[in-house]
């Protein structure tokens, strides 16, 4: 429900702020998948029961459906193997592969960034922007050419 979209939102923004304040993230060892399940059992632990543990079941939220459990594992050991061992190191890719440059907020949802997006409310295309299969399934549907 939207309701309680909202109240998650206000308490894991309310646990990100506590994250900084706190120096709980300083506590952590940086590009590890362990310091990932810890934030978010940090970020989320008041809200659900399965916060910071690896999930053993395929996840969606309303249009958005999360890595699928069969490519899961092998995502999650490539974590702690990324070459990048502090948080800005981690930062510093990310802003060395210049995809921020022309997105608005500074990061694209379909890149490299789609690690940090929880959720999408809506659209996955409309999001991403024109959505490219939905018109080219209407074109066909309509018997509409363009060339």
């Amino acid at each position: 429900s939207a309701e309680l979209a909202r109240e998650e939102e206000k308490i894991s923004k309310k646990k990100a702020l506590e994250l900084f304040e706190t120096g709980f993230l300083d506590k952590l060892e940086a590009g590890t998948y362990k310091t990932l399940a810890d934030i978010h059992g940090f970020l989320f632990g008041e809200i659900y029961d399965f916060a910071g543990k690896t999930r053993t079941v395929n996840l969606a939220k309303g249009n958005f459906r999360f890595a699928p459990l069969m490519y899961l594992q092998a995502a999650l050991e490539n974590i702690d193997h990324m070459p990048q061992s502090t948080f800005d190191e981690i930062i510093e890719k990310y802003l060395e592969n210049a995809e921020y440059i022309d997105k608005a907020g500074a990061y694209a949802v379909q890149g490299i960034a789609s690690m940090f997006v929880e959720k999408i409310d809506g659209s996955y295309d409309n999001v991403v922007g024109l959505p490219m299969g939905r018109l080219a399934r209407n074109l066909i549907e309509y018997k509409i050419n363009l060339f």
